[in-house]
């Protein structure tokens, strides 16, 4: 699961000595440390490990008066791995990955439920940018600790909305680190994922990485804090890049043979945010688009580019021009850097369209301008092959 427990309440081992019981019987109790009692009739799941590692659920028994329960079976053979989920008040409350016959008892911890993120705050918020040729990968650790004694499970009616990451236009592939195909981990909504799980009291980690088209993005990454944060980190790629007060340089690092630039933030309020301004400049974004518009324009006139060569050599092309140069809006006589000139423009009008999503400039429709620039390919393929 994404939200992994670095030190698990949710499990206190007694007796941690494999063989003082006997390998097929489990055994233990639920207690909720708010008010220490024991809780009787919860309902606890015992799963074990397949080959791949998954854990499957094999039978849920419920706590008895005193808060206790026991799993006992042949199928219990010493060694093997198994977690135990206790489900109370609507919330799982999963221990960590143990094995059969290493605990002499297993006291599983319940908590009541919290719709105020009070004592919710993060320790630690580490955030990987790294800026390629066409992508921004975004990944983010969040090391969070809830000092409170209650779960919190959000402040949405429906409780599936506990932790809120904001996404920038653009963004794409979205997944919680480990996320398997169809785990609603995170879900989303609007701008925004949410981290569905639940944090109960104790220190957790939530892990999740996105990637953002460069094309779409404004080259300015908006962080956003969903709960208080003492400690901001980020590492940026490529380690060149430079970024302003309050940001404070600490140097290169190098992690898993990559490097980036890091950079230190103490503190930042829930719902506070921050800017990050990355070196994706407008020309850069202009020119990703162009990129993806010549290609098809030049797809749309190459055969016509190599029959003009051949036909201009043979015939002048003369009507074949005039007709183009209508098209185009330019002069017959023109030579190739002017023709250069107002396919730049036709290219920036068609992205400028892309991007705005509406509106024709000048009157001119997306179809309409199109064509003149294919006409402009296609006068720059005749003059080309008759050089």
């Amino acid at each position: 699961m994404t939200c992994c427990r670095l030190l698990p309440i949710a499990l206190v081992i007694i007796g941690s000595i494999a063989g003082l019981v006997s390998a097929d019987l489990i055994e233990g109790y639920v207690i909720n440390p708010a008010d220490e009692g024991r809780v009787a009739n919860v309902e606890i799941a015992f799963s074990v490990a397949d080959q791949d590692g998954a854990f499957s659920e094999m039978m849920r028994k419920s706590s008895d008066a005193d808060g206790r329960f026991s799993f006992s079976g042949p199928f219990l053979s010493d060694g093997l791995p198994y977690t135990l989920t206790a489900y109370y008040r609507d919330i799982s409350h999963p221990t960590a990955t143990l094995v059969v016959g290493a605990q002499r008892q297993v006291i599983l911890e319940v908590f009541d439920s919290t719709a105020e993120p009070a004592g919710v705050h993060i320790s630690a918020h580490h955030v990987f940018l790294s800026v390629g040729a066409d992508l921004l990968e975004v990944a983010q650790l969040l090391q969070v600790h809830n000092s409170g004694e209650a779960t919190f499970i959000g402040s949405n009616a429906d409780a599936n909305r506990v932790t809120r990451v904001r996404v920038p236009d653009g963004a794409f592939n979205f997944r919680g680190a480990g996320q398997e195909q169809g785990d609603q981990v995170f879900v989303g909504e609007g701008d925004s994922f949410f981290h569905t799980q639940p944090i109960v009291p104790g220190r957790s980690q939530i892990a999740f990485t996105f990637q953002v088209a460069l094309s779409e993005f404004s080259g300015t990454f908006e962080h956003f804090a969903p709960f208080d944060t003492e400690s901001l980190e980020f590492y940026l790629q490529p380690a060149s890049i430079e970024l302003d007060d309050p940001f404070r340089d600490l140097g290169p690092v190098t992690l898993h043979d990559q490097t980036y630039r890091r950079y230190h933030i103490d503190g930042l309020p829930r719902s506070g945010t921050i800017d990050v301004v990355l070196p994706v400049s407008g020309s850069i974004r202009w020119a990703l688009k162009w990129v993806s518009l010549g290609l098809m324009l030049f797809a749309s006139v190459a055969a016509f580019g190599l029959s003009g060569r051949a036909g201009a050599e043979a015939h002048h092309a003369t009507t074949a021009v005039g007709s183009l140069a209508d098209t185009a809006g330019i002069d017959p006589g023109a030579d190739s850097q002017e023709l250069e000139q107002l396919r730049g423009n036709l290219l920036e009008r068609l992205a400028h369209m892309d991007t705005a999503g509406h509106h024709p400039e000048h009157g001119e429709t997306r179809k309409q301008l199109t064509d003149r620039a294919v006409a402009v390919y296609q006068l720059l393929a005749l003059k080309r092959g008759g050089a």
